[in-house]
């Protein structure tokens, strides 16, 4: 009886220490769930209306975005607050990690970013479509810090990843349906906007049709996550010794890599490939061997996804392959007997009643004078025709207004500037009048259009770092600071036209984002974050015996950060993936710690 008595004592106090544990993890679960499908339309405020290069007006629909982030801020919260009760209650301990360090640094860098901002508005609550503004930045350390407090045995690992894997798997099979033609609008409307902001929300995306983006506004946001949920089934399918649950994982393997080719963003695959080389070169030839059957497996899950992607990938690589050569940029076809050239305008400046062009080959000045045009010059002062070659300039009266238009035709686009009492001004394509400069911008020149237009928004980003060295901007206010009046820029690498009322709202570059919005030393800090992690885990896998699952996991994380840092080059931030990204990393630092303790008891 006495045994039977110890027996009960000891499955409840099990009982209790699974339910604790369980409780502990919901939030995490959560997010690793739940939260990747949530999309809710809102009308928010834009902030923004008084931006010559906002055209959206003081409201604005969002689906993907304001609702995610409202989600966030309430389950970190929560779970800061359950953490608490369990340090106080003495059920967790306070771990000991140098991490900390940055963290902090990152956290209050934010703070400060905030305090200074000039729009406060828009750097506490974000930029219209994105929504990662201060108040979302400060949810990314605690649920860090909550995530590596969190899991605290195998047991969890392996409730985390059959959950992920769940959710997983159904995301899959919505990017296979997107693949097929399905999106968002093909579902119930009731399910994500409410009936009576139908009208106001558009769901029809900046992205190639026919491609996966989950349940992310765009399809780069879903290549740069993927890199995760495949390394860590792929980690799955080596760490599980039953063969059903190995075939079950090398499937879903072989999922997530169709969903990946199928995003059509090269970021994201080079991120994969980097995560695959790091793995080889830290797992070590032994255990390459020791795994060789579940990585026939795998690689067979992969050989079957590129055979059915085949072409998404060619496409992808045939386009990188271009850009890396750096072929000038000259999107104007050359026409023997056209009356103009194509040829690069370097800046275009407006100076009270004169307009500066400034090609490649020679600076053209007009003047204006009583609604004429007084004379048209070259660099040096001589007169040239104006008819030239390089453009052609002409006047006429605007109907409305009354003022006299300056009318410049360059070789694919017509430049308009109202002549304001003797005063010249461009007329924007949304019809505002504003003064040119000349843009400052380092790098990529004849080469911006490297990796979709990023050398171009590279190299206007650059010079920003200069008055951002410790304080940033403000979360999210890039858009802000960005030259939006950049329109030579544009004319060069031919997005004018149809680029002319797009918004360059982030610097598709997670580390110049961070530069520029909260500061080069948060930049700074993250980096040192992510590398304080990734040298702790070489050492720990590197010698690796991978005697129990979570070493698996930790490996699979691990490798899947690396590949991440990478594809952070070519992609943003967004609150649509990064809390995600941060449980996992605290996943992996959790880890971390319980395969140092099992070696050091060993």
């Amino acid at each position: 009886m006495r045994i039977l008595n110890k027996n009960k004592g000891e499955n409840q106090i099990e009982k209790k220490g699974i339910g604790q544990e369980l409780w502990l993890l919901l939030p995490m679960l959560f997010l690793l769930t739940v939260f990747l499908f949530c999309v809710r339309g809102r009308i928010v405020p834009t902030y923004a209306a008084d931006f010559f290069w906002f055209i959206k007006g003081e409201y604005a629909g969002d689906v993907y975005t304001y609702f995610r982030g409202q989600v966030l801020v309430v389950v970190t919260i929560l779970a800061i607050l359950y953490l608490l009760y369990c340090f106080a209650s003495g059920q967790v301990k306070l771990e000991k990690h140098k991490i900390y360090i940055p963290m902090v640094i990152y956290a209050v860098l934010v703070l400060i970013s905030y305090f200074f901002s000039e729009y406060k508005a828009i750097a506490w609550r974000g930029f219209d479509g994105r929504y990662e503004g201060t108040m979302i930045l400060l949810c990314y350390m605690p649920l860090l810090f909550y995530a590596m407090h969190a899991v605290r045995s195998e047991r969890g690992v392996r409730l985390i990843v059959r959950c992920f894997a769940v959710a997983c798997f159904i995301l899959g099979i919505w990017g296979i349906l997107q693949v097929c033609g399905f999106g968002l609008d093909s579902l119930p409307a009731w399910l994500y906007v409410p009936s009576e902001m139908r009208k106001y929300v558009t769901l029809t995306e900046q992205m190639i049709s026919n491609t996966v983006n989950w349940f992310f506004t765009n399809q780069n946001y879903t290549s740069f996550f993927m890199v995760f949920p495949i390394c860590i089934f792929a980690m799955s399918c080596i760490g599980v010794e039953d063969g059903k649950k190995k075939l079950i994982y090398a499937v879903l393997t072989g999922l997530m890599l169709f969903n990946l080719w199928q995003s059509a963003s090269l970021g994201g695959m080079v991120g994969f490939a980097v995560a695959v080389v790091v793995a080889l070169i830290v797992a070590g030839g032994k255990n390459i061997v020791k795994w060789r059957k579940s990585l026939g497996l795998l690689i067979l899950a992969g050989i079957i996804s590129v055979g059915a992607s085949l072409p998404v990938i060619l496409r992808e690589v045939g386009s990188a392959s271009a850009d890396v050569i750096g072929l000038e940029t000259a999107y104007a076809e050359e026409v023997d007997d056209a009356p103009l050239h194509f040829s690069r305008i370097e800046s275009i400046v407006t100076d009270g009643s004169e307009v500066t062009f400034a090609f490649a080959e020679e600076t053209i000045t007009i003047t204006m004078e009583k609604d004429k045009i007084k004379s048209i010059t070259d660099g040096t002062g001589r007169t040239v025709a104006a008819d030239n070659g390089l453009l052609q300039a002409s006047t006429s009266v605007h109907e409305d207004s009354g003022y006299t238009l300056l009318n410049v035709d360059t070789a694919n686009q017509k430049w308009t500037f109202a002549d304001v009492e003797d005063t010249l001004y461009f007329v924007t394509p949304s019809g505002k009048l504003i003064s040119l400069h000349e843009v400052a911008h380092t790098g990529f020149d004849g080469n911006e259009d490297f990796a979709t237009n990023r050398g171009y928004i590279w190299s206007r980003t650059l010079p920003l770092l200069k008055d951002t060295i410790l304080i940033g901007k403000g979360a999210d206010t890039f858009a802000i600071y960005f030259p939006q009046d950049d329109y030579a820029g544009r004319y060069n690498i031919g997005d004018y036209v149809n680029g002319m009322n797009i918004v360059v709202d982030k610097p598709h570059n997670l580390y110049l984002g961070a530069a520029v919005n909260t500061g080069v030393l948060s930049m700074l800090a993250l980096i040192v974050l992510f590398g304080m992690y990734l040298v702790e885990s070489v050492k720990v896998y590197r010698k690796c015996s991978f005697d129990g699952f979570a070493a698996y996991i930790g490996m699979g994380i691990f490798v899947a950060v690396a590949g991440f840092m990478v594809s952070a080059l070519v992609n943003d931030s967004t609150v649509q993936m990064m809390p995600v990204v941060y449980v996992l990393l605290g996943m992996g630092l959790a880890v971390n710690r319980m395969v140092k303790k099992e070696r050091v008891e060993k």
